[in-house]
């Protein structure tokens, strides 16, 4: 990123001017309270969000220019995201597989991984509309893990979680990218009591 800028119609500048660099298998985690212009940020790196100025390339290429196959290459948790309620876990992550173009076999094959390394077996066959938050969101990190995108994009990843799935989505990420894959994050940081 270079010079990057977002300024909103009402003038409230969200990013000014921010320069990064992100090395292949690098963690890098955008920390700062509620408000603070984190999603705006990673919107615009995820090509949702138009930049008002400055450049955003991932692996050489420029994602205002050519937003589609920028995105191909990146795995993306945002927020929030809908889901579709009457889906099982397993026919939600094999549909996914599919539209991020991987064939039946190997589209079974990735949600099989994924079910295990978020440790989702025991609910793989529940429909996502019965879910707590928290399984909701270990499916969404899901998501993004499917097809081994090379750059992931996480916005508050472990919102939600108990302390069990926390520690299992920070051991997958530790995982993912001890085999190369780059990690950009979010997380909200709260000011202490007292």
């Amino acid at each position: 990123m270079r010079g990057l800028v977002k300024q909103y119609a009402d003038g409230t500048r969200a990013n000014r001017g921010i320069d990064l660099d992100v090395r292949s298998g690098e963690v890098v985690a955008v920390l700062g309270p509620n408000g603070a212009g984190k999603t705006t940020f990673l919107r615009q790196l995820t090509t949702e969000l138009r930049p008002s100025g400055g450049t955003i390339r991932v692996f050489g290429i420029d994602v205002v220019a050519e937003p589609q196959r920028a995105k191909r290459l990146m795995g993306i948790t945002p927020q929030e995201a809908g889901m579709f309620e009457s889906l099982t876990v397993r026919e939600h992550l094999q549909l996914f597989a599919r539209l991020k173009g991987l064939a039946r076999r190997a589209a079974d094959a990735a949600t099989t991984e994924v079910i295990a390394l978020l440790a989702l077996s025991e609910h793989e066959r529940r429909s996502v509309g019965s879910l707590s938050g928290g399984l909701r969101r270990r499916i969404l990190i899901g998501l993004a893990l499917l097809g081994d995108p090379p750059l992931l994009v996480l916005d508050e990843p472990t919102t939600g979680l108990d302390p069990a799935s926390r520690r299992t989505v920070w051991s997958v990420l530790r995982q993912i990218v001890q085999q190369g894959t780059t990690v950009v994050l979010s997380t909200t940081w709260r000011k202490p009591s007292g």
